[in-house]
């Protein structure tokens, strides 16, 4: 069973773990190097550390068999960020879970959520019915999407 429950820095190794998996494992697929090894130095032990402590929410997924984080997901004022599942839990609703999780807490906020899904991810959101407001490109994390999601 997954238990979706706040982040902790307890957490940080296995989220910096999952998100470095993702990036080399899924997002190398649709991204050049140059944007993965980018997006490693961003998601830095550091980073994470700060944004648990920081951003409105930081939530992870623990799968209770094994106590272990699979899945991680965070909103910082209105901006949903770092929405990574680890590669051998796709396919099992985790990133869905994670995301209506964070969805309830903006209803309770009044926060109407927006992202820049990453070319991996944005037909997860549009199966979530976010839509897409423009295409964006930045030097640095390569082509992502403006969504949105009126709640």
């Amino acid at each position: 069973m997954i238990i979706i429950k706040n982040s902790t820095i307890k957490d940080t190794n296995e989220i910096y773990e999952l998100i470095k998996k993702n990036l080399i494992e899924i997002n190398s697929i649709d991204y050049p190097q140059k944007v993965i090894e980018f997006m490693l130095g961003y998601y830095s032990k550091e980073n994470i550390k700060k944004w648990i402590s920081h951003r409105n929410y930081f939530l992870s997924a623990y799968d209770d068999s094994n106590n272990n984080v699979v899945g991680c997901i965070s909103l910082e004022k209105d901006e949903i960020l770092s929405l990574y599942v680890l590669p051998e839990y796709h396919g099992q609703n985790i990133g869905s879970l994670l995301l209506e999780n964070l969805e309830e807490k903006c209803k309770l906020d009044c926060i109407t959520p927006i992202m820049y899904a990453s070319l991996t991810a944005v037909n997860f959101y549009k199966k979530h019915n976010y839509s897409v407001k423009e295409k964006d490109s930045h030097p640095d994390f390569g082509d992502a999407y403006l969504m949105t999601k009126k709640l």
